[in-house]
């Protein structure tokens, strides 16, 4: 029964982790990448600038998605192991009676 919290508990971590590193990672990059497009192209004004560094955050999206969903998953999956199988969460701990 433990085994099968355990594993339940990770899925859905691994499902959340995911979906938060990997929008984190593509907000982040995205935006720096964004920026320094627009930067570098000098743009005017504000919508100059967005459009810029939209087509720059496109780019890089299409370019290196795949290796940003895989690092979110070795990411996610790392984080949902060590919090469901060590015990920190409460109903993923041994029972006192359970240790053999």
């Amino acid at each position: 029964m433990l085994l099968f919290k355990r594993l339940v508990t990770a899925s859905f971590l691994f499902i959340f982790f995911v979906i938060v590193l990997f929008l984190g990672s593509s907000l982040v990059i995205g935006g720096i990448v964004g920026a320094s497009a627009a930067r570098e192209a000098r743009a005017t004004n504000s919508e100059e600038g967005y459009k810029i560094g939209r087509r720059a955050g496109e780019e890089v999206g299409r370019k290196y998605g795949a290796i940003m969903i895989l690092g979110s998953a070795v990411g996610a999956m790392a984080g949902a192991c060590g919090l469901s199988f060590t015990g920190v969460l409460p109903w993923c701990r041994r029972k006192p009676d359970e240790l053999v």
